[in-house]
């Protein structure tokens, strides 16, 4: 009820109690005090849902009546997706092409929803860090629909992985999507004479365990107008591992600094042999956490300097029940806008 109506009908001391314990809910402009009414809803019925700053509120408007369905709960963000997806669905039956663009930093938004729903409707999902992001996707759409020759474009290869395959650290450019895995293809112009070697993309896939697996591919262009299915199957023979080891024994960073430890692009940590079936690092440890903190994502382990001084980090694998181990001495110093610091302030 708005509050000035339960205040008339059920009183200051009534309003009081309500408002000092929190049963009160904002909706729209307007905030209203939660009663003690409950009704059962016939009839048509409009759902609302509030998940700004997390507040999760579900309401429902029948007969000209606002009613709480639920509060705080973990059910609405499940109903905006679920009606998003809906939605695509819609725009898929009718052969719409649904091309969705996130927009800010890739690790606060839900990619993998745009994703989903993308691909519902045969579309791409993209992420856009600025604005020149989005004018340039949308000057690569009008390139495409203007065109005066034909053009693949709106391209992905689907594929699922059976057990024992991973990703790669290194593929930042494939998405997961429910149980299958995304990647975005170049768009196609028309080319009278089109190259006889065709087109060559990389996966980069980890193996945990020999033996014969078999991956299918979907290839898709154009809303689904193009579709390509191909199966390829993979003999994987059993390398065991030797051992792992630092590209050098000390590494000079700064604080503030942040290093990949087992990122394949910097190459700090080998693998003997170099063609060992198990090359995935099981843990990184600090023996002093206040001079190198330790971060993991994706498997990637990241190490920051946070204080002047040194630390011993030692990588782990494990290969069939075998423990690796590799230490590096990290040396952290001053970084170029501090100010100069005494000796003493360092941690040996």
């Amino acid at each position: 009820m708005i509050p000035n109506d339960y205040y008339n009908t059920y009183g200051y001391w009534s309003y009081a109690d309500k408002y000092l314990s929190g049963q009160y809910v904002g909706f729209l402009n307007d905030y209203y005090i939660i009663s003690d009414i409950y009704d059962n809803i016939t009839g048509n019925k409009d759902l609302y849902v509030d998940t700004n700053s997390d507040r999760n509120n579900v309401f429902v408007l029948s007969n000209n009546m606002l009613y709480l369905q639920s509060r705080a709960s973990t059910l609405a963000p499940e109903l905006i997706k679920s009606h998003i997806n809906e939605q695509a669905q819609l725009l898929s039956n009718e052969y719409i092409v649904l091309n969705s663009i996130g927009f800010g930093e890739a690790q606060t938004l839900d990619m993998n929803l745009l994703t989903d729903i993308s691909l519902k409707a045969n579309g791409q999902a993209k992420n856009a860090a600025n604005q020149q992001d989005i004018i340039s996707f949308f000057q690569e759409m009008s390139k495409n629909i203007s065109s005066q020759y034909p053009i693949l474009s709106n391209g992905y290869v689907k594929f699922s992985l059976p057990d024992n395959v991973a990703i790669a650290s290194s593929a930042t450019k494939i998405q997961k999507s429910g149980d299958s895995y995304i990647m975005y293809l170049n768009d196609l112009p028309f080319n009278p004479d089109p190259p006889t070697s065709g087109l060559t993309y990389n996966i980069p896939l980890v193996f945990s365990a020999e033996g014969e697996y078999t991956i299918n591919f979907e290839v898709t262009y154009n809303g689904g107008d193009y579709k390509v299915n191909k199966s390829v199957k993979v003999n994987v023979k059993d390398v065991p591992l030797e051992s792992i080891n630092f590209s050098s024994s000390v590494l000079n960073i700064k604080v503030g600094d942040k290093v990949k430890l087992n990122d394949p692009e910097t190459s700090l940590i080998s693998f003997k042999p170099s063609n060992a079936l198990n090359q995935l690092i099981h843990s990184i440890e600090s023996n002093d956490s206040e001079i190198i903190r330790l971060t993991s994502e994706n498997g990637i382990w990241t190490a920051e300097g946070v204080s002047q001084g040194y630390a011993i980090v030692t990588a782990n694998a494990l290969d069939k029940a075998k423990n690796f181990q590799a230490a590096i001495m990290i040396y952290v110093g001053a970084n170029d806008t501090s100010s100069k610091i005494q000796s003493d302030n360092y941690k040996w």
